[in-house]
């Protein structure tokens, strides 16, 4: 399947995007790292993705928004618990 660039403000509404997404490493370590930020009792959190073009930097937002939401696909969010990862 092949998928263009993901556009942030173009694709927020885009499902696909997430459903078909395929739960790496680093994506794991980000909605974390994302996670843990969201929930800290700080104001001062932040958080940067860096990297170079089309390593899934602007995909990665793409599905925190849809974590922080709540809205990720059930199946994402049972892999994501398997890791500790409550979404």
């Amino acid at each position: 399947m092949y998928l263009r660039s993901t556009n942030i403000t173009l694709d927020r509404s885009l499902k696909a995007i997430s459903q078909h997404l395929v739960l790496t490493r680093p994506l794991i370590q980000t909605l974390d790292a994302i996670g843990q930020a969201a929930s800290s009792r700080t104001s001062d959190a932040a958080i940067a993705i860096v990297g170079p073009y089309g390593t899934g930097k602007s995909t990665s937002v793409l599905n925190a928004a849809e974590y922080l939401c709540g809205e990720l696909p059930k199946k994402i969010s049972s892999k994501l618990k398997l890791h500790g990862i409550q979404p």
